[in-house]
């Protein structure tokens, strides 16, 4: 069974629109990283945060990608450019 990785961000006030066109731009390599089976990002504009839901072959998967992000610096730009704190990471195993 997949590993379910979830991040959870909350936006910097008036930033939500810019952090959804960053997310639109980026999570199709996401998508095509290896280890990933599924990925969707989920936000509310009411409150400003933003979910990224992942499926993947493993923790180390997405870790490895997670790596890959920041060696690139991408997730450096995206958390300095748009989140108000640090994004949480939660991992989980796929029950159904």
């Amino acid at each position: 069974m997949s590993k379910i990785a979830i991040v959870k961000m909350k936006i910097q006030p008036g930033k939500y629109e810019e952090a959804v066109a960053f997310m639109q731009k980026h999570i199709p390599d996401t998508a095509s990283f290896e280890g990933c089976d599924s990925i969707r990002v989920a936000g509310s504009p009411d409150d400003s945060t933003m979910m990224v839901y992942g499926e993947w072959a493993s923790i180390e998967a997405h870790k490895k990608y997670v790596a890959w992000r920041e060696e690139g610096g991408l997730l450096q730009e995206f958390v300095s450019d748009f989140l108000e704190s640090p994004p949480e990471f939660l991992y989980q195993s796929q029950v159904y």
